[in-house]
């Protein structure tokens, strides 16, 4: 489905799915208006949460890695007979372990980004640093010399 790549799109395609307005998918899953259209890269887990219990059919794996159907072949209904999905983790599919697992790989892709960025700042900082001595020297080795010229004029 190469024209659902994004979760952005893969979202819009499941509300289009739905045959209801953007706004009214938002106000369901007590969203903020306009929250689709501002998607920029992934959505938060407590979101992700909050349209599962609204939407228990939405395959949230298909939403999150574009893989499988958009909708769920069953779904389980709690105790309570309300149609929010298991989420107290009983019934935990491969498809959530997949998403987990995709999540932590994006996390510690993160981590090592943040443990890059953070080297590389250090190493600005050290060289800023030097910089800073090295015009420091020079501004004394100027004001050196202008305090000599001076004593010469006079």
């Amino acid at each position: 489905m190469a024209e659902n790549e994004t979760i952005k799109e893969r979202l819009i395609f499941f509300i289009k799915h739905l045959n209801i307005a953007q706004g009214k998918f938002e106000a369901q899953c007590g969203l903020a208006n306009g929250y689709v259209n501002n998607i920029r890269r992934s959505v938060t887990p407590d979101k992700l949460q909050q349209i599962a219990r609204q939407y228990p059919e939405l395959n949230t794996g298909w939403l999150m890695t574009g893989e499988g159907e958009m909708l769920k072949a069953t779904v389980s209904q709690s105790t309570q007979g309300d149609n929010s999905p298991n989420l107290n983790g009983d019934n935990i599919t491969y498809s959530d372990t997949h998403i987990i697992g995709k999540f932590l790989d994006e996390i510690a892709e993160q981590r090592k980004l943040t443990e890059s960025a953070q080297t590389c700042l250090a190493t600005a900082q050290a060289q800023i640093t030097d910089l800073i001595n090295q015009n420091k020297e020079q501004f004394a080795q100027f004001m050196a010399m202008l305090q000599v010229m001076q004593t010469a004029k006079v």
